[in-house]
């Protein structure tokens, strides 16, 4: 097409054709200028992956002592989970508040606990109600009993519903099940929480996960996909890209070096 249009205008000469080049290459260095950012990006989600882990922990970690066992920013509806490791019936949950900070005693009142089989569909199965409860002194904790069957859950999420920011800390969460009714199913499992604050527990820092950053991005390129479909988008081949994509994931396995999941990653992101 190029040269067409050069013996048309009775050639452009030399010139033309760095104006010409001159866009290529920029085209190649910004995709990988692009492609260098969404590689920092994956550096920044698995830092603050690690760190509200690191930070959520420490409501599952078996100290009752008063004092908060993680603390969230100063945000709307903060909430907090906890993966107990499959789903089974869970009969009751005890949640002991944070006894040191006068000014802050009263924001779980109003906690909702929410159930969830897979980490994305939630049900609400408690509200406090603007109830206080205290912890390992003075007023009781929090204990919530549910009649047997009644609640089944794999994820358990303590959300604070707050249209206006606050805090949310707490000082530890216990669940127990039904087949063992005094083993905390809670206790040292993963757990994390919607946000970080200046008072959350440091973690040690970790190179990027690649596997779970393309994980992450595959779900979120699904979403918006759904997103995009209501909108009269066609997007199917990109939902087959996500498809492929997520069985590449999982031949790959969640110990794939970086180098080897780094391909992977670059195509969900550009899909």
């Amino acid at each position: 097409m190029l040269f067409k249009l050069q013996l048309a205008t009775g050639g452009l000469g030399l010139g033309f054709l760095a104006i010409v080049a001159a866009p290529l290459a920029l085209a190649g260095s910004m995709r990988e200028q692009i492609e260098a950012d969404w590689f920092r990006q994956a550096e920044a989600w698995q830092e603050k992956t690690t760190l509200t882990r690191a930070d959520a922990a420490g409501a599952v970690d078996g100290v009752r002592n008063g004092k908060y066992g993680f603390h969230t920013a100063h945000e709307p509806n903060p909430w907090w989970q906890v993966d107990i490791g499959e789903s089974q019936p869970i009969a009751r949950i005890v949640v002991f508040n944070r006894l040191d900070y006068a000014p802050g005693l009263h924001n779980a009142d109003a906690l909702r606990i929410l159930a969830s089989d897979d980490g994305k569909q939630w049900r609400q199965v408690y509200d406090q109600k603007g109830r206080h409860f205290g912890g390992v002194s003075g007023a009781p904790p929090l204990e919530v009993k549910f009649q047997q069957g009644k609640v089944r859950a794999r994820f358990v999420r303590l959300q604070i519903p707050s249209a206006k920011p606050i805090f949310f800390h707490l000082d530890e969460v216990e669940i127990y099940g039904s087949a063992q009714p005094d083993q905390n199913l809670a206790l040292h499992r993963p757990a994390t929480q919607s946000s970080l604050s200046r008072w959350s527990k440091k973690a040690a820092p970790r190179p990027p996960d690649v596997v779970a950053a393309s994980g992450h991005f595959i779900e979120r390129g699904r979403r918006l996909a759904v997103e995009l479909s209501r909108a009269g988008v066609n997007v199917a081949a990109f939902e087959r890209e996500f498809d492929e994509a997520a069985g590449q994931l999982r031949l790959l396995g969640a110990n794939a070096s970086p180098e080897v999941a780094r391909p992977l990653y670059v195509k969900v992101r550009w899909a």
